[in-house]
């Protein structure tokens, strides 16, 4: 036996019989499943589970573990198993394998677990989503608890050295970065829109234009090719990028570009498309060549 491995597994599935145990105590819902995998254990259940709810029930589930309840296992004669309120999803004939861990949970299992709840350390609930009517749960215990959680110290570490602040105050710290750096991409956005317009400006009543600009994303692109047709009569064509790789946005408010963009992914080898007076895609071609396919 590969104990190390063995060991795992009786701590991850030892703390699905007391979450599940909880669970089905406090809401009356089942376990539909669970799967443990190399790094989490996921835990399906038929009925919703509020966030503030899971939190109490994380708690109740560290508690068992600190009671450090013996688990006991057991094979009652036929008898004495009608009288046992069991956890079970469908009937199983006799003989049946009860795990009992002494008020939170009792059922029918032939798999392995701790000796006693201490064992299982620690339960940590990870994420929970919607899985038809109900959740899955994802999780992890004792051994693998502590290595997650240590690596989530290690990162956050990191953070709080970055924000200058202590280790319990990183959110609010990355919360105040977000304000800060939302009202600065609004100035930056603001300052873009004035450089395109002072761009466009110098296109005014020309017929035609080929723009080239370094380092514009799509969508910068599409609002610099918009500004300059409007200043300009024909089509308004930009390309952003480096030798060999443009990325293109041409508009055009009389112009039907559908059969010139389809000219231009050829000659250029590129992709792209769009509509009658908008065409955007990407070619993979020098400058010299776009330059001398819009001279022609």
């Amino acid at each position: 036996v590969d104990w190390t491995r063995r060991f795992d597994l009786m701590q991850q599935h030892t703390g699905e019989h007391i979450l599940s145990g909880i669970i089905h105590k406090t809401f009356g819902y089942h376990n539909m499943g669970f799967h443990v995998g190399a790094e989490v254990m996921e835990v399906d259940f038929d009925g919703p589970i509020s966030m503030e709810a899971l939190a109490e029930i994380e708690a109740a589930a560290n508690k068992a573990i600190w009671e450090n309840l013996p688990v006991n296992c057991s094979y009652p004669d036929p008898e004495t198993l009608k009288s046992i309120p069991y956890r079970s999803k469908r009937e199983i004939p006799w003989p049946v394998r009860i795990v009992e861990i002494p008020g939170y949970d009792c059922c029918a299992c032939c798999g392995v677990h701790t000796g006693t709840t201490g064992e299982v350390g620690i339960i940590k609930i990870l994420s929970s989503v919607k899985l038809r009517q109900g959740v899955r749960l994802e999780l992890v215990c004792g051994g693998r608890a502590y290595e997650y959680l240590r690596r989530v110290f290690d990162e956050n570490r990191k953070v709080s050295q970055l924000f200058s602040a202590t280790m319990l105050e990183t959110g609010s710290a990355a919360d105040k970065m977000m304000q800060m750096l939302s009202a600065e991409k609004a100035k930056t956005a603001q300052l873009q829109t004035e450089i395109f317009q002072y761009i466009a400006d110098s296109y005014v009543n020309q017929t035609d234009v080929l723009h080239f600009h370094s380092d514009l994303s799509s969508g910068q692109i599409r609002q610099l090719a918009d500004t300059i047709a409007s200043r300009c009569h024909g089509y308004a064509a930009v390309f952003s990028g480096s030798e060999n790789a443009y990325s293109y946005c041409i508009v055009s408010k009389e112009l039907d570009l559908t059969d010139f963009g389809k000219q231009l992914t050829q000659t250029l080898r590129g992709r792209g498309g769009g509509k009658a007076g908008f065409q955007q895609g990407s070619v993979s071609c020098s400058r010299e060549e776009i330059l001398t396919f819009f001279q022609k």
